[in-house]
């Protein structure tokens, strides 16, 4: 582990609803998803200002408002009008001067596409580009505001697009958004520059037909795609503070 706790059971339950996909049953979303609305319940003691960073096609907005929360979110990508959100700025995370801050702000499954051509965005410095974006929603933070971080974690492996290893074998006409699959290094070094500590981290791996809570040792030297995983096999959930 690189730091804080890791949970031995679920404490939330798998939500297939939230999948990218009805037919991609190993999607990570049924985890992420659960586990970041059960924490921010967990954390909520008023009504939260919660920003969403890369809002667009997020399938759990209303579910925050649900729960409370004033919803904010953030994309580079234009989203419709009927979003219910309570405020929405476009850009980069990192060109973003909202005025306000946060309580908690979610990011889940972007972390790894910042800095990677993708979603409409150029290519960048990956490191700095991801150092920069977690520096400014560290800033974006009341005093005690968390934020709430999934990514792919396995064997390092950044992924810029095309036909190639390991999407080889998926049998779907577009192939995945570029992308980072961290391993404990990579994610340490980012971690750190960026002046956030993590206070709480799990971690999942798809195995056997099913997500596997596991530790960060036992991912090291797992790929993105094994297990015939439809995305991510090994995925870290994250709860991170500004230092």
């Amino acid at each position: 582990m690189i730091g804080g706790t890791c949970s031995k059971q679920n404490y939330f339950s798998i939500d297939y609803k939230y999948c990218s996909n009805a037919y991609m049953v190993a999607d990570e979303r049924c985890i992420e998803v659960p586990w970041m609305l059960q924490n921010i319940r967990d954390q909520k003691n008023k009504q939260m200002r919660v920003l969403d960073v890369g809002c667009s096609g997020s399938k759990y907005l209303n579910d925050l408002k649900e729960i409370g929360c004033k919803v904010y979110g953030n994309d580079i990508r234009d989203i419709g009008n009927e979003t219910g959100l309570d405020g929405y700025f476009k850009g980069k995370i990192q060109d973003i001067d909202t005025g306000i801050t946060f309580d908690a702000i979610t990011c889940i499954s972007v972390l790894e596409h910042i800095g990677l051509r993708g979603y409409g965005a150029k290519k960048e410095n990956l490191k700095k580009a991801q150092i920069s974006a977690l520096k400014k929603i560290s800033r974006m933070l009341t005093g005690d505001g968390l934020i709430y971080v999934s990514i792919p974690f396995g064997k390092k492996f950044i992924y810029y697009g095309g036909r190639r290893y390991p999407f080889f074998f998926k049998r779907r006409d577009e192939r995945p958004t570029p992308l980072v699959e961290y391993n404990e290094k990579l994610l340490g070094e980012i971690l750190c520059k960026s002046g956030v500590s993590i206070i709480k981290e799990e971690y999942y791996c798809w195995r056997r037909k099913r997500w596997e809570t596991v530790t960060s040792d036992f991912l090291k030297n797992v790929k993105y795609g094994d297990f015939n995983a439809c995305n991510a096999t090994g995925i870290a959930l994250l709860i991170l503070k500004r230092q």
